[in-house]
Formats: C-alpha cells, structure tokens, sequence
C-alpha cells in the first residue's frame, strides 16, 4: 500500500522505531540511520537465546539501516543527502541527540517542500514541559540509587 514511500528514522527513540515499523508494514521503504555502536535498543532485554535483543527485532523488521559516524567529517552531509532523498523524516533524537549528527531540519524543508517531518518527543523541544525527559531521568536514578 505504502510502497511508493520512503521513510528515514533517525534518533533513538522506542517510539519513533514503532511509528517506522508500521510504515514497513504496509510497505513503505524504511531507512534507519544508527551510530557506530548501533542503536541502544539493540542492547535491551530480553536477549533471544542468539543474544539478539527481542525488542529490537520487534521494532525494526522491514527496515534498512545504515551506520554514520556523527562525529565523521562528513556526517551532516551523509545524512542531509539521505533527508532529501526521502518523503517522510521520522525524528527520535529527543532520547539521545549525541548519537545523531545535527541537521538544518528548516533548511533542508526548504530545499524539499514535500517532505514531511514528524517528531517524536517525549514532551516536545519547546513549552512549558520541554527538557522533561531529563528531569524524569534523574528523578528515576535518584530513586533508584536511594533505595
């Protein structure tokens, strides 16, 4: 049904692997964009008895990937050049933006009008509960290392 689109996740988020895995399901071509040491979720439990991360195989079937180095030279350029050649950008960086190298997201916009962007945020970049992902994390350390 989808098979006529092309879709890049980028980031690292549970959420914005979950929105891509169901564009691959109706059959959209699904780019995945991971660091070197891949994505932190392929390192989540449960482990198959192969040692492979369930979870990961979960959220991402279907899906390509491809591995940039976002402290590389040419690690914006790599990446901007897979954005415009995609119709739909899904952003998870809001979990681990380090992992990912930093994009003009207007600037590219511009040069491709019709490319749709979705963000995946926790509780978004900008209002009055931005940055609240941070203070949840330390909240959930400080309650588990006080126990």
């Amino acid at each position: 049904m989808l098979s006529h689109l092309r879709v890049v996740e980028i980031g690292s988020s549970a959420a914005t692997s979950y929105c891509a895995r169901l564009f691959a399901d109706f059959g959209a071509n699904v780019h995945k964009v991971e660091p070197p040491a891949g994505d932190p979720i392929r390192r989540s439990a449960p482990l198959t008895p192969g040692g492979q991360s369930a979870w990961f195989a979960f959220l991402n079937y279907n899906k390509s990937s491809t591995v940039i180095d976002s402290a590389g030279p040419d690690a914006i350029a790599r990446l901007t050049a897979i954005i415009e050649h995609c119709d739909i950008l899904l952003d998870g960086r809001d979990v681990d933006p380090a992992d990912c190298p930093t994009i003009d997201v207007a600037a590219i916009r511009q040069r491709c009008p019709g490319l749709i962007y979705l963000e995946a945020s926790w509780f978004s970049h900008e209002g009055p509960y931005a940055g609240s992902l941070q203070r949840i994390r330390l909240s959930a350390r400080s309650r588990a290392s006080s126990s």
